[in-house]
């Protein structure tokens, strides 16, 4: 936790809100959200590099944790609220202050801050976003770098807002109670990072009509939340397999709903790079596995965390 860069970036997201100076919503929840930490893989996000997964997540996660949406109507389209933070917040990678000469903590150029404000077409949502950070060199390379940085996020969302995103959403929520094993198996949680929101709607109704289908062996799906690009998947593993297992397992199904996609679905990307870059296989991450003992509560679980 770093007080002073959570501070910096609280601050530029009440100046940001002051310019803006919009009408709120009516009667409006506010909802807030900060993080702090090392960034170990950072890049700009730009047109020509628009994956920041490590960063994005983190983003995505914030956003959910904190009840804000995920997504909203802007321009009558579906808006990815995570991609569009991430282009103003990550813009610029600069130089460690080790290398700075006269560095100086309130010179934006060495110590940057951003922040952008959304709002939704019928003004039920305002998002506002701050990112303060650094540059940390790792000693290897001199392009090998860490952003030590601060992420605060701020809403203002109506009821009625709130409850055209709960009606949004919904078909890309799904969770089931687990059955108490009779003997000790896995529960392994997965992330998955699609390239692009269209794709990944998309993508998670395919991909859960694909494991609705594979039942040999009997895998369950426990767990299955999408939010914006990025996919959360719990699954219960059969007696006598592995996280492993579950790992092949669904990067099979993966791949079998991009191929399904590719070959049924048309997109009206903007051009043909663009649907080259969507259609290529998302991301997927073993983030842990919970080892649940037959006939036992929750307590007595064990938890495996992957990094």
């Amino acid at each position: 936790m770093n007080h002073g860069l959570e501070k910096a970036a609280k601050k530029k997201v009440a100046e940001k809100a002051d310019s803006d100076d919009w009408d709120e919503p009516y009667q409006p929840d506010h909802r807030t959200g900060v993080i702090s930490g090392i960034w170990t893989r950072p890049c700009v996000f730009s047109q020509q590099s628009k994956e920041v997964p490590e960063m994005y997540q983190d983003l995505v996660k914030l956003l959910a944790e904190s009840r804000i949406p995920t997504v909203i109507m802007r321009g009558g389209e579906q808006t990815d609220v995570a991609e569009k933070l991430a282009e103003a917040l990550f813009p610029f990678n600069p130089d460690p202050p080790s290398v700075i000469e006269n560095f100086n903590k309130d010179d934006l150029e060495h110590h940057p801050r951003y922040a952008l404000g959304l709002k939704d077409d019928e003004n039920d949502v305002h998002i506002y976003a701050g990112h303060a950070y650094y540059s940390l060199p790792m000693g290897r390379s001199a392009t090998d770098k860490t952003w030590h940085g601060a992420l605060y996020v701020k809403a203002l969302v109506s009821d009625k807002g709130s409850e055209q995103y709960g009606n949004m959403m919904e078909e890309f929520r799904f969770m089931e109670d687990i059955e108490p094993p009779t003997a000790s198996t896995w529960l392994v949680t997965f992330q998955i990072a699609w390239k692009a929101i269209r794709v990944a709607w998309d993508g998670y109704k395919e991909l859960k009509n694909i494991l609705e289908k594979k039942k040999e062996p009997s895998y369950k799906v426990h767990y299955n939340f999408l939010d914006a690009q990025l996919q959360t998947i719990k699954i219960v593993v059969p007696a006598g397999y592995s996280p492993s297992d579950a790992n092949f397992f669904l990067r099979e199904a993966v791949a079998q709903a991009m191929k399904n996609l590719s070959n049924n679905k048309k997109p009206d990307f903007s051009d043909a790079s663009e649907a080259l870059t969507q259609y290529q296989t998302p991301t997927i991450i073993l983030t842990d596995s919970t080892l649940i003992a037959g006939e036992v509560t929750t307590e007595t679980m064990v938890v495996v965390p992957h990094h």
